[in-house]
């Protein structure tokens, strides 16, 4: 048999950009995603080309003042922002306002309406209400006439403002705040009980709670509570179990009668205070003793509750003593000695001058003629007059009330009178 002829393979030649010695017969198709081109890089410019000059229309005047207000406001705040509380030392007095330095990076303006008040050193509180390249601008109060804008800052960051109360109604006051109306409802006035004719006429500091377009709805007591709550702490610290301290009955409530003992509240309990309710209320002066103090609320009890108590001791018989007018009645007039304690002028002891210069409110000199602690009656002659007293106090002083209970129809003659005739009988 002859031979097999050999196949001949005719390899293809390597060359350098090969990396396989040998060539698959196969292809797989392949899947993967193209690589990204590099990022060209740039020419250089040739020195023939023109650079175009800078746009200096950035550095005018007015945008030139605005880059140093965003400066100071950077440098600013980043301690302080509008609203903020701060403590300061008067550096400078001007004509109208005062220099305060709030360790910023300028000393901060405070207008007032009287710089002599003030002395270098003075320390002082002051809020922000203004923070930009005219420096900052800082406020205690803000005053009558102001613009509106600075209404809305006051409203916005509970400055106080200032206005007068020009008149009264069943709903509240009318506040003046120059050229803006105000108007502060009747129990947003003061705490406890609201007398309008002790407002009409006085200039207070106000919040505002509500900003209209033509008025501002406002409240004084809401500022007084405030101020309250930050001398509570200081005030309480001030007071002890056991101290007799001198207060005005705020409200009587269900619970009691609630007294304002200078900067906090103290509660006469009801118990208490149901044994000498007779003739007091709202605004009364009233000695009270502290009985407890527990978490800030303050118990209280009476100790010398019976105002009767001074007559023969703090204010005795033929004394001479000031009291205020309190009533007009036809037989005469009602002066008080004390919180409580009220004594009568009768007219057949004052001449017609007399008479006609008396009036309620008016403080007069008194002296003590009678008093009957039983039956709750004292009688007073102006102090100026001459003591008709005589050792005969029931006749007398039965004589100089006999009108009052002819008035209300009443028989002056007591159960225990009676009861001390029957038996004589």
């Amino acid at each position: 048999m002859s031979e097999k002829p050999k196949i001949r393979v005719r390899r293809k030649a390597a060359t350098e950009t090969d990396t396989n010695t040998s060539t698959p017969r196969f292809k797989r198709k392949s899947t993967a995603r193209a690589k990204p081109k590099p990022a060209a890089t740039p020419t250089p410019t040739p020195a023939s080309t023109k650079v175009e000059p800078l746009d200096l229309s950035a550095f005018e005047e007015d945008a030139f003042d605005l880059s140093m207000d965003e400066v100071f406001m950077d440098s600013v705040t980043r301690r302080y922002r509008v609203g903020d509380q701060v403590q300061g030392v008067v550096c400078g007095i001007q004509s109208d306002a005062v220099l305060v330095d709030i360790n910023a990076k300028s000393e901060a303006t405070l207008p007032v309406d009287d710089p002599t008040v003030f002395s270098m050193g003075d320390e002082l509180e002051a809020k922000i209400v203004r923070m930009d390249g005219r420096g900052i601008l800082l406020a205690q109060k803000i005053g009558k006439s102001a613009d509106m804008s600075a209404y809305e800052v006051a409203y916005a960051e509970q400055v106080p403002v200032e206005g007068s109360v020009a008149s009264s109604n069943k709903g509240g006051f009318a506040i003046s705040f120059g050229a803006t109306k105000g108007f502060c409802p009747m129990s947003q006035m003061t705490l406890g009980a609201v007398k309008p004719e002790e407002h009409i006429g006085q200039t207070y500091a106000f919040l505002i709670t509500e900003l209209k377009s033509s008025e501002l709805i406002v409240s004084r007591r809401r500022l007084i509570e405030r101020e309250r709550a930050v001398q509570k702490d200081a005030r309480l610290a001030e007071l002890a179990v056991g101290m007799n301290l001198l207060g005005t009955i705020l409200n009587v409530t269900q619970h009691g009668a609630f007294v304002d003992l200078n900067g906090v509240d103290g509660l006469i309990p009801k118990f208490i205070f149901s044994d000498i309710s007779e003739d007091l209320s709202a605004g009364d002066e009233i000695e009270v003793q502290i009985k407890s103090i527990r978490d800030g609320k303050i118990s209280l009890s009476a100790p010398s509750s019976n105002p009767w108590l001074k007559m023969g001791t703090e204010f005795q018989r033929g004394g001479t003593y000031t009291a205020k007018i309190t009533k007009v009645k036809e037989f005469g007039f009602f002066a008080k000695l004390a919180p409580n304690l009220e004594g009568l002028l009768h007219r057949s002891n004052l001449s017609a001058s007399e008479m006609e210069d008396l009036s309620i409110g008016k403080d007069v000199s008194v002296r003590v003629q009678d008093f009957d602690i039983e039956k709750k009656r004292i009688e007073l002659q102006l102090g100026s007059g001459e003591s008709t007293f005589e050792n005969a106090p029931a006749k007398t002083l039965d004589d100089a009330f006999a009108d009052v209970f002819a008035q209300f129809g009443f028989d002056e003659t007591t159960p225990t009178q009676k009861r001390r005739i029957r038996k004589k009988k």
